[in-house]
């Protein structure tokens, strides 16, 4: 579908949100299509994500946020067409649900009419049935019996796949309002950004297995690449590529210092650059054995991290694009800046926690090591929540440190964070 139909389907599946929220939902799309030169009349990218599946998110956390925003002011307000919105987007977006359904749906309602049209005879006729036929009465109830119990059942069938969705979305974030990816490479002198055909590319670093020591600091920048980093068995930093076949990879140690990157891709340029998806780095994958108390920092472009149980004295990270799993670290100093993509996972700080997402979505279970947490937040046109407090846009602040020196700051600009 073109860019125009794509909208045109968006908008149409989220007629149950606010008029505002609907708007940022426009611009921010809109803005997101401009930056990737996609017209009104071009095709939209698979990679994208489907229209009707942004919705479910988008719907999920409207809902949330508003049975939040309700309790929070003691007024009890039901969501319901906006749940039963979810739940019509998610039957039909598993077509092998949709005849079931529609099935289920028509004979339900066949059954309901010819019985409530059976009651009103039997009501009419109850007084002539009681003389002459006893049994009518006893059909009667019978009726009323099942209606209550298929009405019972219908409804416990919507719960159950709202609660089976909400459930999913929230374990999931991002995982139906992806965000299509371009990296701009454009050569340059020092060949860091080179387009190369396949027969070109010098595989000499396709499989590395490399040690390090004396590693205080590990500065990283690298593009479409599957990337772990798991805690070190002593004080070596190794780093182990295997099948990195789409782009040359290179360690450089100065120092105490060692600079992790990789220069050049294989494929086919355009005006918008490459494209990279799922399918262009599902088999390059770059393994980084790290001891404790060091600092990483650096970006990634389109790249997959995974970080397991990490004691990390500094941890600096820009995600242009990709996502990031972080498992149980534990770090001094945590600052990281998401321009698009997904971080989520569970980490322990120490002195200090920043996180920045300006479009994206972070989901993270936050603890610290010593203290009281101290936040301080700004939400720009993003939904914000905070050990179970909501915030949402537009340019909300605050926080309750009370006076006190904030030791986390979150800044939402256009996405959603959630800190557990």
């Amino acid at each position: 579908m073109n860019r125009r139909t794509f909208m045109k389907k968006l908008m149409s599946y989220l007629k149950n949100i606010s008029k505002d929220e609907r708007e940022n939902v426009e611009n921010f799309y809109n803005e997101m299509f401009d930056e990737q030169g996609i017209d009104f009349d071009d095709e939209v990218p698979s990679s994208f994500g489907n229209p009707r599946k942004i919705a479910m998110e988008i719907l999920a956390d409207d809902i949330e946020m508003e049975e939040k925003k309700s309790k929070n002011n003691g007024k009890k307000k039901r969501s319901f067409w906006k749940k039963l919105s979810l739940v019509g987007l998610g039957i039909f977006s598993f077509p092998v649900l949709v005849p079931i359904f529609v099935i289920a749906i028509v004979c339900f309602a066949l059954w309901v009419t010819f019985s409530i049209i059976g009651l009103l005879i039997s009501l009419f006729t109850l007084p002539f049935s009681i003389v002459f036929n006893i049994t009518s009465v006893f059909n009667w109830g019978f009726r009323v019996l099942c209606f209550i119990i298929l009405l019972y059942a219908f409804i416990w069938l919507i719960k159950f796949l709202y609660r089976t969705l909400v459930r999913d979305i929230s374990n999931n974030p991002g995982k139906y309002a992806k965000k299509y990816v371009r990296v701009k490479y454009q050569p340059s002198e020092d060949e860091d950004y080179e387009i190369y055909d396949e027969d070109e590319m010098d595989y000499s670093n396709e499989n590395m297995d490399t040690f390090f020591e004396g590693i205080d600091y590990i500065d990283i920048d690298l593009n479409a690449l599957n990337v772990k980093f798991e805690r070190s068995d002593d004080e070596l930093v190794r780093v182990k590529a295997r099948n990195v076949k789409r782009t040359k990879l290179f360690c450089e140690k100065k120092g105490d210092k060692l600079k992790i990157y990789n220069k050049g891709l294989v494929g086919k340029v355009n005006k918008n650059g490459i494209k990279i998806d799922d399918e262009f780095i599902k088999d390059s994958t770059l393994v980084i054995c790290v001891p404790d108390d060091i600092t990483i920092s650096g970006e990634i472009n389109a790249s997959n991290i995974k970080m397991n149980e990490l004691e990390l004295e500094k941890f600096n990270l820009q995600v242009n694009a990709g996502n990031v799993t972080l498992n149980d670290m534990g770090v001094e100093y945590f600052d990281v800046v998401v321009n698009a993509g997904n971080i989520k996972g569970s980490l322990e700080y120490d002195e200090m926690f920043k996180l920045s997402v300006h479009a994206g979505n972070a989901t993270l279970d936050v603890d610290k090591m010593s203290g009281e947490i101290y936040y301080d937040y700004r939400v720009e046109m993003g939904k914000v929540k905070m050990f179970g407090d909501s915030f949402t846009g537009m340019q909300s602040s605050g926080g309750n440190y009370h006076g006190e020196e904030p030791n986390m700051k979150i800044i939402c600009e256009v996405g959603k964070v959630t800190i557990n």
